[in-house]
């Protein structure tokens, strides 16, 4: 039955009870979900030629939606999170409710409340760094690194030189001629 379609013909149930009232399929054989099917059928028969019913799917936002948005928007993730462990609270968390807490005591502005919550959190001893911070400071480590190489480098090329002009001098003092390995004084 490598082309059939028989799928778009009927549901799963009427194939399953054809098959076991023609006896093609024995009765200990028959799918679990077959008796729960049988007890509790669904109102509307799932067929394949039924036609969708297309409702309007509302937008699920709720108020600490856009707060975290401009948190993580702001600061990025500030910390790592560990999902096995339920009781911490993420910085972000932490933030949104110290954020609403502010907002039912005092009657203040957006974007002043937002910044208290912010100052809130700092005075708790949370370090919150903004992403273009974490970025000045990557670029500023990047470069001390690349300097302190450098130096290392220079220092090393130093040292070599230094060595080579020690066994020039040592060679010069006991007349080894470096390409016949022979001494010129006798």
């Amino acid at each position: 039955m490598a082309g059939s379609r028989l799928e778009k013909l009927s549901t799963i149930f009427s194939r399953v009870n054809g098959l076991l009232r023609s006896k093609a399929m024995k009765e200990e054989n028959r799918p679990l979900w077959f008796d729960i099917y049988k007890a509790f059928p669904p109102i509307v028969e799932p067929r394949y030629d039924r036609k969708a019913v297309h409702k309007a799917i509302p937008d699920l936002l709720y108020p600490e939606d856009i707060i975290r948005a401009r948190f993580y928007k702001l600061y990025g993730n500030p910390d790592v999170v560990d999902l096995t462990n339920e009781q911490v609270k993420t910085t972000c968390q932490k933030f949104i409710e110290n954020y609403f807490k502010l907002q039912d005591q005092e009657d203040v502005a957006e974007e002043d409340l937002f910044q208290k919550a912010i100052d809130n959190l700092k005075a708790q001893g949370i370090r919150l760094r903004t992403i273009t911070e974490k970025e000045s400071e990557e670029v500023a480590e990047a470069e001390m690194s690349s300097s302190e190489n450098r130096s290392t480098d220079s220092t090393l090329k130093t040292e070599q030189t230094t060595n080579n002009i020690s066994n020039v001098n040592t060679m010069d003092h006991y007349g080894v001629d470096d390409n016949l390995g022979s001494s010129n004084k006798t």
